[in-house]
């Protein structure tokens, strides 16, 4: 498999909607229908879907920049704001006691 080359901005877009959308949905959908019938069978079919996932990211860059995305920013930004609600939620309560 050779390297993409994007000629057109709808290539590179089509790309990352299906690193962003496609490949968590099916790394998700066949991991929880393959945990149903065996937790081990699950484990090792997420990972290949990962590697191949990662293979896939690597000749194709949109996708995996699509992926990367959803994989790394998206949680990290949860994880940012539930620190700040937290964080928020304790200042309020030390400012405003009873």
């Amino acid at each position: 498999m050779e390297k993409k080359v994007y000629t057109q901005k709808k290539e590179k877009v089509v790309d990352f909607l299906i690193g962003f959308l496609l490949i968590p949905f099916v790394m998700g959908a066949s991991a929880g229908l393959a945990g149903m019938l065996n937790e081990i069978f699950a484990m090792v079919l997420s990972v290949l879907e990962l590697v191949a996932a990662i293979y896939v990211s690597i000749k194709r860059k949109f996708i995996g920049i699509g992926f990367l995305f959803i994989a790394v920013v998206i949680p990290l930004v949860a994880l940012g704001t539930c620190l700040v609600i937290i964080a928020g939620a304790g200042l309020w309560g030390t400012i405003f006691k009873r």
